[in-house]
C-alpha cells in the first residue's frame, strides 16, 4: 500500500483513538470484509461470523480508545488479527464445551428416536456403546445430527469440515451404527 494510505490508516486509528465517529465508520468499512471473510472461513455459519466480526469490531474500538499505539500498517493489521483468532479460539471453546454437554445430557437420559417413541433404557446403553465402538468423528456426527438436532452445515462448522464430507460420514457412520445394533 501506498505512504498516503498508510498515512491515512495512520490518521484513522488516531482520530478513533479521540472518538471521532466518522473515523470509526472509515475505519469499520475498511476491516469489515476483510475480518469477515476470515471468520466466516472457519465458522461456515454466516451467522456465526456477522456476531464474531461485530465482537472483533467492539474490541478493536475499545482497545484503540484504550492502550494501542499506531506503529504502522502491519502493526495494526497483525493486532486486528490477534482479536480475530482470539475471537475465534473463544468461539471454538464455547462450541466444544457445548458439544461436550450434550454427550453428557445424552448418557444421563433416555431421549426420543426419530419417530418420537421412547428408546427403553436398555437401548440407550447400547446405542452408547455402539456409539462408543465407532470412530471419534463418527460419533460426534451422529449424536449432533440425531440428539443435538443440528444441520449438515452446522456440524461441518463445529467439526471444521465441508458439508459434503460430514454428509458422507454420516451416512456410513448410520450403516456401521446399525451394523453393531444388529438392525439393517
Amino acid at each position: 500500500m501506498n505512504e498516503a494510505m498508510q498515512d491515512n490508516l495512520e490518521e484513522l486509528v488516531t482520530l478513533c483513538a479521540q472518538h471521532d465517529e466518522e473515523a470509526a465508520r472509515k475505519l469499520y468499512d475498511r476491516i469489515v470484509e476483510l475480518v469477515y471473510n476470515y471468520i466466516s472461513l472457519r465458522t461456515h455459519v454466516k451467522e456465526q461470523a456477522i456476531d464474531l466480526t461485530q465482537d472483533v469490531c467492539i474490541d478493536l474500538f475499545a482497545a484503540l480508545r484504550g492502550s494501542f499505539q499506531y506503529q504502522s500498517e502491519a502493526t495494526f493489521y497483525a493486532f486486528l488479527f490477534t482479536i480475530v483468532r482470539r475471537k475465534l479460539a473463544k468461539h471454538y471453546h464455547r462450541e466444544k464445551q457445548r458439544f461436550e454437554q450434550q454427550v453428557n445430557e445424552f448418557e444421563e437420559h433416555t431421549v426420543p428416536d426419530e419417530h418420537g417413541n421412547d428408546i427403553t433404557q436398555a437401548d440407550a446403553i447400547d446405542v452408547r456403546n455402539a456409539l462408543r465402538e465407532l470412530e471419534e468423528t463418527a460419533s460426534e456426527i451422529i449424536i449432533l445430527r440425531h440428539w443435538s438436532r443440528c444441520t449438515f452445515a452446522e456440524i461441518a462448522a463445529l467439526l471444521d469440515m465441508n458439508e459434503s464430507a460430514v454428509r458422507t460420514r454420516h451416512h456410513r457412520a448410520m450403516k456401521m451404527l446399525q451394523s453393531k445394533l444388529g438392525q439393517t
